[in-house]
């Protein structure tokens, strides 16, 4: 939250709420990802708002875990009365150090206010209460190849017509050496919950040179004066919803920002080979280079539609090759960091990293 728009809050607000993109947030109020009663605090909180939660309406909820997220918690709530909505859904923040969540936040909200993104009602002080998708689905990773008009023409109305709010500078670069930094520093000080992880962080950003291939590949191989625009920057099957109609919807823009147009495509290509079940990511699924044309040929043809400036598909192609080598060490770090923050008991983050950084090589060679 920018100092305005904190002043005006205070101004405008109460001590224990007040209110930040035309939506309330209890900067006080907290989920506890185990404890069902502080989620329905939460949530009733916010979708009645400005209203106190009537009495006994907790009796009436119902929490349900969702799956698909790696860095947040997230919950379903149903049974709010009319002229609530039945469900929403509660999401509980991860990466904590990795993402601001204030710029995220505001951002997102600009996204549901431009129709990208679809219904946010209100943030509390670990998390936000979004719009519940009734009647889609997920994608899975196996699915995308099936769905590429779909995906290609939203990711072109993003990139052509969601202009935001904030600063448009690229930030990949500060983020990837940011990231790599916090790595550095958490092996270091052996900020890991156990010493075998640590001694396997240090490994990897050792045997993989990885500041000397992240120099590289700024300064060699992507092209400087590569097209940038608001970007997702993590569309992977589970960011993806459809419903019965054949209509997608994106979800979950956490590490949306400004970035490389290439950037986005190619990291959703590389989500073709999954791995964020297992941590072993099938890169036999990867799109050959006549798939990879058939995407960019529906995007091209999307994004002139929506207004988007002409761009070449043969130029296009040669970046998003580029960028899907850099997308490779940008989850790898992001990995690394939860390894250290979060650990490897439900999600292996360092072998995920491993097969990211594995990934890189073989196909820098």
């Amino acid at each position: 939250m920018s100092p305005h728009e904190f002043e005006s809050a205070r101004a405008t607000g109460s001590y224990n709420s007040f209110v930040v993109s035309n939506r309330p947030y209890f900067p006080k109020l907290s989920a506890d990802p185990n404890d069902a009663e502080s989620i329905l605090n939460a949530a009733s909180s916010i979708v009645c708002y400005p209203e106190s939660p009537p009495e006994g309406l907790h009796s009436n909820l119902s929490t349900s875990r969702v799956s698909g997220g790696i860095t947040n918690v997230l919950y379903r709530v149903s049974g709010f009365p009319s002229p609530h909505p039945n469900s929403v859904l509660i999401r509980i923040f991860g990466a904590e150090g990795m993402i601001d969540r204030d710029l995220e936040t505001s951002a997102y909200a600009s996204l549901c206010d431009a129709g990208i993104a679809d219904k946010y009602f209100g943030r509390f002080a670990n998390g936000r209460v979004e719009g519940w998708l009734e009647g889609y689905r997920a994608l899975d990773y196996q699915e995308l190849g099936d769905n590429v008009n779909g995906i290609a023409s939203e990711i072109a109305k993003l990139h052509a017509t969601y202009h935001g709010d904030g600063d448009k500078e690229v930030t990949l670069w500060n983020q990837l050496f940011g990231w790599y930094e916090q790595a550095s520093i958490s092996v270091n000080n052996g900020t890991f919950l156990n010493d075998s992880d640590c001694g396997k962080a240090k490994e990897l950003l050792e045997d993989y040179d990885i500041l000397n291939e992240l120099n590289h590949m700024k300064k060699d191989v992507v092209p400087s004066d590569s097209k940038s625009c608001c970007c997702h920057n993590d569309l992977l099957a589970a960011n993806i919803m459809k419903n019965e109609d054949g209509h997608i919807q994106m979800i979950d823009f956490e590490y949306g920002g400004y970035n490389y147009l290439a950037f986005d495509i190619a990291n959703h290509f590389n989500e073709y080979a999954g791995g964020t079940e297992d941590a072993k990511p099938d890169y036999s699924l990867y799109p050959c280079s006549l798939k990879q044309e058939e995407f960019i040929k529906s995007y091209l043809k999307s994004y002139s539609h929506f207004g988007g400036e002409e761009l070449f598909l043969k130029d296009l192609m040669i970046e998003v090759e580029a960028f899907a080598l850099v997308n490779n060490l940008y989850w790898g770090l992001w990995a690394i960091n939860q390894a250290s923050s979060e650990g490897c008991t439900e999600f292996n983050y360092l072998l995920y990293a491993e097969n990211r950084f594995t990934r890189y090589r073989d196909c820098r060679k």
